[in-house]
């Protein structure tokens, strides 16, 4: 087995600071989304659905157009909901410390 030289090995520093980066990405994600499902009472918000099931933690604010993992930006919906807003039937937005949801279709 040819043993590679200093140059062509991978620094461990580098995979170490990539893991520990991802570590720290999924443990905001995670926090973020547990801490958005509590404070949504683990029920969607959509108004005329109250399910408590398949959950999802939605970003108001799209993460590729700016948005945050902050509890703020994000709202607790169920899958359905979920599905409706992401194929446009359904408009959600923050205005002030609520809400606002409109049927597009």
């Amino acid at each position: 087995m040819q043993k590679l030289t200093r140059r062509q090995q991978p620094k461990a520093g580098n995979r170490l600071k990539r893991r520990r980066e991802n570590l720290l990405l999924f443990n905001e994600q995670a926090w973020a989304r547990l801490t958005v499902l509590e404070r949504d009472g683990y029920c969607c918000t959509r108004p005329g659905c109250r399910s408590r099931r398949d959950l999802e933690a939605h970003h108001i604010i799209p993460r590729s157009r700016g948005g945050t993992w902050e509890p703020e930006n994000m709202t607790t919906v169920c899958a359905d909901c979920h599905r409706k807003i992401t194929e446009y039937r359904v408009r959600v937005t923050r205005v002030g410390d609520r809400l606002e949801w409109e049927r597009v279709r």
